[in-house]
């Protein structure tokens, strides 16, 4: 009991000095951000991704004393190819079926003036996500009790910090709440957070500013116009792809690919053992 309530604070003391630091209105507001709105962006989505690095730090470093370790990196080449290879996977198969069944269309194309710049901010967003997430948290959890109970956790949290998702309805918090246990699945994997910023950040950059299909922060442009016709399960209503019961299904797929992958690790390294 003391273990728990002793990780539980540490937890809580995370995220609440990293939201009194988050919600400093003036690191927001430099003048030299305005005028540009992908630049803006890129600042508002860069401010935050330095308080989680400060304060994983601090915890990391100080408080834990390097007892728990966020590996950022472990073996770049195939986290990077599993990543993107996963990424087109859940993403293409998704697009492909609801193209299949009529309920998407890609109307016309849209300019978009600085691309490259909010790609760097969907790209700011996920690590940032991802590391508050699946960094700290997930570690101190996985370190005093194991990955399933690191997994519940964090998905707990990254499902309540997509509040929105509750006002859409249920399958949108579905989508949300599965996305995030194979992400972390991903983590468990690769022990490391490369290959689950790079999916997630396909799923957001190339079907938001490209397709147009999954909704980011509203100033974030699209290069193409999609519309949606059909029933509201397959549409997904004002949440776009991701209130869809398709996402549903193929996050289930995406967690059952990634726990074979596991299963299948963990019987390798025990033959490797009993040899």
């Amino acid at each position: 009991m003391k273990k728990l309530l002793i990780t539980i604070g540490k937890a809580l003391g995370f995220f609440i000095l990293w939201a009194i630091l988050a919600s400093m209105d003036f690191l927001y507001e430099p003048q030299f951000i305005y005028g540009n709105p992908a630049v803006t962006r890129l600042w508002w989505e860069l401010v935050p991704l330095i308080v989680t690095i400060i304060v994983t730090l601090i915890f990391e470093k100080g408080i834990e004393k390097g007892r728990v370790h966020i590996q950022l990196i472990g073996q770049p080449f195939r986290d990077f190819i599993l990543g993107i290879l996963l990424g087109a996977i859940w993403l293409g198969i998704t697009i492909f079926i609801l193209r299949y069944l009529g309920v998407i269309q890609f109307d016309s194309k849209n300019v978009v003036n600085y691309m490259w710049v909010w790609l760097i901010a969907a790209f700011i967003n996920v690590v940032m996500q991802e590391y508050l997430i699946r960094g700290y948290i997930f570690q101190i959890f996985k370190s005093n009790y194991n990955s399933i109970v690191a997994t519940i956790v964090s998905t707990l949290i990254f499902t309540a910090l997509h509040g929105g998702a509750f006002e859409v309805g249920i399958v949108a918090v579905l989508n949300v709440l599965t996305m995030s246990i194979f992400v972390s699945l991903l983590l468990i994997y690769t022990k490391t957070l490369i290959a689950p910023i790079i999916v997630h950040f396909i799923w957001n950059a190339v079907g938001c500013l490209y397709l147009g299909g999954v909704s980011l922060a509203d100033d974030y442009p699209n290069l193409w116009n999609c519309t949606f016709t059909g029933s509201k399960l397959l549409t997904g209503g004002i949440a776009k792809i991701e209130g869809s019961v398709i996402v549903s299904a193929m996050n289930i797929i995406m967690i059952i690919i990634v726990g074979v992958m596991i299963s299948r690790g963990q019987s390798s390294n025990q033959r490797k053992g009993v040899f």
